[in-house]
């Protein structure tokens, strides 16, 4: 017992190991960017922001739990929310002093 153990002894021919190859040089990205234009690939970069900033959201606690909702034109949107925004109001608040200003007014033809 004691001789060690030749763990190559059942083996016909001795292993050769060797070095292992070189591993490939990473390619370039710019060789990976033309690669994807070439092949019409998206990038899965984000998106750039908006070109035009976004409003901060007007949330109120007024008691109002009712959903009015309409279409407007982006304009129509923007003087709405300017005209809150001028008179220190919410939007809800800002309709309705127009629908007082326009009961006041009285019936009118003007369609």
């Amino acid at each position: 017992m004691s001789e060690r153990v030749d763990p190559f002894a059942m083996l016909k021919d001795v292993p050769v190991f060797g070095l292992k190859p070189k591993a490939d040089k990473p390619v370039s990205k710019d060789v990976i960017d033309q690669i994807a234009d070439e092949n019409r690939f998206h990038s899965r970069q984000a998106r750039k922001e908006p070109a035009t900033p976004r409003r901060k959201p007007r949330v109120y606690r007024t008691g109002r739990s009712l959903n009015f909702s309409l279409k407007a034109t982006v304009e129509t949107r923007d003087r709405f929310h300017k005209a809150a925004d001028a008179r220190g109001v919410t939007l809800a608040r800002l309709l309705e002093l127009a629908l007082e200003a326009l009961e006041k007014q009285g019936p009118s033809g003007n369609s």
